[in-house]
Order: C-alpha cells, then structure tokens, then sequence
C-alpha cells in the first residue's frame, strides 16, 4: 500500500456527551514515540509514502508518557523551553512528548513523502503544534478540526469545553500560520434540544 495508517493513541480524556468512546475504550493511553517511530521505519522500507497517524485525539498525544521523551525531544531541550506551548508536563514535574514531538520524530524516516494526523479535538491544538505543521514540509498542510456546532449553548451540553469564539479564533491562528492550510471540520445537524436558531448559528460559521 501507497498510505498507511498508525495508530498512536487509543482512548479519549473527554467526555463529549454524544460520544460512546470514553465508555468503550477508556481514557487515553498512548504509545510510545520509540515504538511508532520504528513501525514508520519498517512501513518506509516496504515502499509505503504516507502515513496518517491515528487517534481519538491526537492532539493530546503522550500527555500520559511522563519521562518517555528518551532520546526524541532531548536533544532539543534547551530550545522548547523557551518556547510557548512546549512540551506538557505532569504532576510529578516530569516532561512528556507531544504531537509535535512525534511529528518532528517521524519525519525525517527515510522514503516518506507525507505525513497526515487525525482525529483533533480544538481544545487541545496547541499554537506549538500549528507552528510545526507550518515548518516541517512533509507535514501535509491539512487540519480535520470538528467543530460540531456553532452555538455555544449546545456545545456546553455537548461537553466540548470551547465556544464558537474560541473556535473561530483557532481556525484565524492556523490560517495565518499555514496560508492556503485545508481545513476539514464535523458538524452534528440535530442535536438533541437544537432550535432552529442555534442551527442557522452553525451555518453561519
């Protein structure tokens, strides 16, 4: 196969109240960067030129890896601290690797052409990762961001912890990073309680 995907993260942290996945699959567990980074290199030299990475949530990819940075991130230590929205860390003071950590250690495998990531979640796109996107040239410039509705009333009964402002300022932030960035989002018509005003509020965005 020419595009493969790999998983990297099962599970979800949120708790969306439309979504079964919390119940089913439990909260997130991601896999390790050493061990995703050597499933990209066998796909490379079997011939395959792109890969997306999977997830349920990519965006917080390896929040539960404390101490896993290992050689990846390392190195450049020195220079994420002292930038915004670097790698997170946890409660014992431990970093973990990121998406973009990921993304920056993939990257360079040998007889890859792109590279795609989904599912995000808006709450979690951090400017650092946009900013990543922008820079690495095998990074497709394409984004799935769901927004699900517009109106802010029936995304606080969704549980999706961000308002349409946010939204429209996240998707402001990113164009502005990756000029001509393709933008895809999910949108849920019918929502349970939905007036017809809170829909026209999502077509509107």
């Amino acid at each position: 196969p020419v595009s493969v995907g790999v998983p990297i993260s099962y599970g979800c942290d949120h708790l969306c109240t439309y979504c079964i996945v919390r119940l089913r699959r439990g909260p997130e567990n991601s896999r390790p960067v050493d061990e995703i980074v050597g499933e990209v290199q066998d796909l490379g030299r079997r011939g395959v030129k792109e890969i997306t990475l999977l997830g349920q949530n990519v965006d917080s990819y390896g929040h539960d890896l404390a101490g896993a940075l290992r050689r990846v991130g390392e190195r450049r230590r020195a220079d994420t601290n002292r930038r915004a929205g670097s790698h997170s860390r946890t409660s014992s003071g431990q970093w973990s690797p990121d998406l973009a950590d990921l993304l920056e250690a993939v990257h360079p495998v040998e007889g890859l052409a792109r590279i795609r990531f989904l599912t995000s979640h808006p709450s979690d796109m951090t400017q650092r990762l946009i900013e990543t996107v922008a820079r690495l040239p095998r990074v497709c410039e394409h984004m799935e961001v769901p927004v699900q509705s517009g109106d802010d009333t029936v995304l606080r009964r969704m549980g999706r912890g961000y308002t349409a402002a946010a939204y429209r300022d996240l998707v402001a932030r990113i164009r502005a990073a990756i000029p001509g960035v393709g933008l895809a989002t999910d949108v849920i018509v019918g929502f349970p309680g939905e007036t017809e005003a809170q829909y026209q509020a999502t077509y509107r965005l």
